[in-house]
């Protein structure tokens, strides 16, 4: 089952640090979230706290795979919720295998697998068409418009996909404003502790301090 290895989180220019990590324990099975808040963002409480709210309502449940991914489901079908919305990546996992999904460009990366999710964005819309080449999507102009989101307002739901569990493997969760940084060759590289942090402070010590939050997380099958 999935451990949390390794998470760091810096504040950019932002007024306002709306990343959040969750990582919840039913006693069967494990989900982790990653939640990268926008609009209403002086809103306090935002979305994304109401969202950690209710996943740590999980805690210790005893809820098997099947019943969490219908909880998460539950949960961000809710209209009943504090202001804002999310961009969100989620993992569901056990003994036997991974459930994941996403909402927005919250990423998941398998780097052993040379594999991530895919964003949904109008930018990954304009490649998914032909019409600007893959490794431009970092810099693409509608990189930060999203086509899928969480929230009170949202009527997107997630999609799972399904991937065996591979024993110590390694799994990356970030925000965009991680991910953008670096192109996914580089990524797909980070497969320790060390070599993400590494690669987070060499960001964050640059002279260009950067605008957005930025968080990622290293999950650790163990």
């Amino acid at each position: 089952m999935l451990q949390n290895s390794l998470y760091l989180c810096h504040q950019g220019q932002r007024d306002e640090q709306l990343d959040r990590f969750f990582f919840i324990n039913t006693g069967v099975c494990s989900v982790s979230v990653m939640a990268d808040g926008f609009s209403h963002c002086h809103a306090s409480p935002h979305y994304v706290d109401w969202l950690g709210e209710q996943l740590y309502a999980l805690e210790n449940t005893g809820s098997c795979c099947n019943e969490l991914c219908g909880e998460v489901l539950r949960i961000l079908s809710c209209n009943d919720c504090y202001p804002g919305k999310a961009s969100i990546a989620v993992i569901v996992s056990d003994q036997e295998k991974y459930r994941y999904a996403t909402l927005g460009d919250t990423r998941i990366y398998w780097p052993s697998h040379s594999f991530r999710t895919t964003d949904h964005s109008l930018a990954q819309r304009c490649i998914d068409r032909g019409n600007c080449p893959a490794e431009k999507l970092r810099d693409h102009p509608l990189r930060n418009q999203l086509t899928q989101f969480a929230g009170a307002d949202s009527k997107h739901t997630l999609t799972w996909s399904e991937r065996e569990r591979t024993y110590h493997d390694a799994i990356i969760m970030c925000t965009d404003g991680f991910w953008s940084h670096f192109d996914d060759r580089f990524i797909h590289e980070i497969q320790t502790e060390a070599s993400l942090h590494n690669a987070f402070r060499g960001m964050i010590n640059k002279k260009t301090v950067p605008e957005d939050n930025v968080s990622v997380v290293l999950l650790r099958d163990l």
